[in-house]
């Protein structure tokens, strides 16, 4: 999914990029707002993607 085909209600809480596009987008949006912790849900279940989007985003958003 890219940027371009999240529907306008959707903007506010749904991010897309790179992992440190997503990294940076929930620094901002997110911890910015004083918020500790965030939980992320993808749209399919493939096997190995949710371990390694959390490896990719752990030492970039420093949990």
């Amino acid at each position: 999914m890219t940027a371009d085909q999240i529907p306008a209600e959707l903007t506010h809480s749904v991010v897309v990029g790179s992992a440190e596009s997503v990294a940076e987008q929930i620094k901002t949006t997110v911890f910015d707002a004083g918020i500790d912790g965030v939980i992320i849900n993808m749209p399919t279940y493939t096997p190995g993607v949710v371990a390694a989007a959390g490896a990719a985003l752990r030492p970039l958003l420093g949990c």
